[in-house]
């Protein structure tokens, strides 16, 4: 049998196993930090003759540098340690695997650690999206990847629920 981290399809695979990917590609990890890089970069460039040395008029750039930074700092944090998560479930077992650019952790789920699993449905500006949601006792949270319509993601949530109770 292959090495179950290669694995990249989704679905139940002939033993009865449910597989699910949630990836986060290299491309956009690469892609915050460059932005995040670069909005911190120009900021500082910009507004550092305005912040330094310190003066009164100097305060207002100091907060829209800070500005600059609560926003460069967190997309440099989510490019390089956001994980993939990839799901095995079996009968009375869920494992997450969870891997990023540098440590990977795994998360067992028995019948007594779920506290629920539901679909939530995510708005925005453009169309709705909708993922299934577990809930651990622990009160851990484990998001599946996006799906166009609700039926599709329930029907992710029903066959994990049938596997994992059957």
């Amino acid at each position: 049998m292959a090495n179950p981290d290669d694995w990249q399809a989704d679905g139940i695979a002939e033993d009865g196993t449910l597989r699910h990917v949630v990836p986060a590609p290299m491309g956009m990890r690469v892609f915050l930090v460059a932005a995040g890089l670069f909005v911190l970069t120009v900021s500082t460039l910009e507004l550092w003759r305005a912040v330094w040395p310190p003066t009164l008029v100097g305060l207002f750039f100091t907060l829209i540098l800070a500005g600059a930074f609560s926003v460069g700092v967190p997309m440099i944090v989510a490019g390089l340690l956001a994980p993939t998560l990839r799901w095995t479930v079996t009968p009375q077992r869920i494992d997450i695997a969870l891997v990023n650019p540098f440590r990977g952790w795994r998360v067992s789920v028995g019948p007594g650690g779920m506290a629920s699993i539901r679909v939530i449905e995510n708005s925005g500006d453009g169309p709705s999206t909708f993922r299934v949601v577990l809930r651990t006792v622990e009160g851990k949270r484990y998001e599946s990847r996006d799906y166009g319509s609700h039926a599709a993601a329930d029907k992710l949530r029903r066959d994990i629920e049938s596997i994992f109770y059957g």
